[in-house]
């Protein structure tokens, strides 16, 4: 599937297998499907099952990136529409100052549009003069993966579908809830993604997702787990009757439900391994031939800015050195954290300590920094200048 791309009708022909074996179907036997497939192809987090829609998957297979866009965390990655004919034809080095390496705003925001000058001006900059590279924009890696590439070819695809548009937000945060159930994967499959019309209902809950959502919000988790195995073997009991069983009688139904349910989170506890506890971070001193450099950051959404904080102290905790100053707006934790050390690194050189132990309590940041390998993402040149930095150190 990674060499050529396959014709339509064996793709067809495959995932018509597929669907035939898990709904149990053996050789010319029918049997009933209870979704079609296409909604069994919607991720979990959007109410269906993750299966591969197999075209899509072969497409995400062959991807190539055609298009050099520039500006990410906007809609078309690039400049919308600039405010003068003549902007059309101006590169992104144009739009920089070379002198402090930063972006000129002034002029940005006098020649293009309030949209596209607010993106450009969030996009953080490298403090060095860097060579242009190409980064696949969804994921953090910055690298293209086929999962990655199936997941946006899934999304083009099916913006314009009922069964996906219907659930959106809502519906991705009432189906997050339903996989993190106490309850068996088999139930969850049954009412995974369902946009049944109920026959009788109120106003506000006319098909299976708005009467769970209105549930959730109603009962606690451990009612709506039981209203699950509940209706789960009323289900099974129609199914029952429908291909000739017996009708059991409705008491059964409800005590068999709670003994089902306790039998399963019973087992299920057995399984759980026991969570270690946190340990609570106490910060040491650094030996006392070197210095300890102590970074962080925080991100005030509300006035559209961060902040960025360092001390320097030494092997007996004295406070050598620090400082507190005013960052840009940030889109995520990690771009604040890797700008602040970045800002800390600079502030520690300006004022001559470069026998240093940097330490920073962003998990993801400090990884990347020890791997010595910046990832090809949004903050490539970020990462790159802190790197630079460390290696001027002693």
């Amino acid at each position: 599937m990674g060499v050529f791309q396959l014709p339509k009708s064996p793709c067809e022909d495959l995932e018509a297998m597929c669907a035939k074996f898990w709904w149990g179907q053996v050789g010319n036997e029918r049997k009933i499907h209870w979704k079609s497939w296409s909604s069994l192809t919607i991720s979990k987090k959007k109410g269906g099952m993750g299966f591969r829609d197999l075209r899509l998957f072969n497409l995400a297979m062959l991807a190539k990136i055609f298009s050099d866009k520039w500006l990410p965390n906007h809609p078309t990655n690039k400049v919308l529409s600039p405010l003068y004919a003549e902007d059309e034809e101006r590169t992104v080095s144009e739009l920089i100052d070379p002198k402090i390496r930063e972006w000129r705003r002034e002029f940005i925001m006098a020649n293009f549009h309030n949209e596209d000058a607010y993106a450009i001006c969030r996009s953080p900059l490298s403090h060095r003069s860097v060579t242009d590279s190409m980064i696949w924009l969804h994921n953090k890696k910055g690298v293209y993966s086929v999962k990655s590439g199936y997941h946006v070819a899934r999304q083009i695809m099916r913006d314009g579908d009922v069964a996906e548009s219907s659930s959106g937000p809502r519906g991705q945060h009432v189906w997050a809830k339903l996989w993190n159930l106490h309850v068996p994967t088999k139930i969850k499959d049954v009412w995974a993604g369902s946009q049944v019309r109920l026959q009788k209902h109120t106003r506000d809950q006319g098909d299976t997702l708005q009467l769970f959502e209105s549930l959730l919000e109603r009962l606690p988790v451990t009612e709506f787990e039981l209203f699950l195995v509940q209706a789960w073997l009323i289900w099974n009991q129609r199914n029952t009757i429908v291909y000739g069983g017996k009708l059991k009688d409705p008491n059964w139904l409800n005590k068999r439900a709670v003994e089902f349910l306790q039998e399963f989170q019973q087992a299920q506890d057995k399984l759980d391994i026991p969570a270690t506890q946190p340990s609570v971070t106490v910060w040491q001193p650094p030996p006392t031939s070197v210095f300890k450099l102590n970074f962080d950051a925080a991100v005030f959404a509300e006035l559209k800015c961060s902040g960025f904080g360092a001390i320097i102290r030494n092997g007996k905790g004295k406070v050598m050195a620090a400082m507190l100053i005013k960052g840009p707006p940030v889109a995520d934790s990690e771009e604040a954290e890797v700008l602040a050390c970045r800002k800390a690194l600079e502030f520690a050189i300006d004022v001559r300590f470069t026998d240093l132990i940097i330490e920073g309590d962003n998990v993801n940041v400090m990884r990347s920094i020890s791997s010595q390998v910046p990832w090809l993402s949004l903050l490539e040149g970020i990462y790159g200048d802190v790197l630079c930095l460390i290696h001027g150190l002693h």
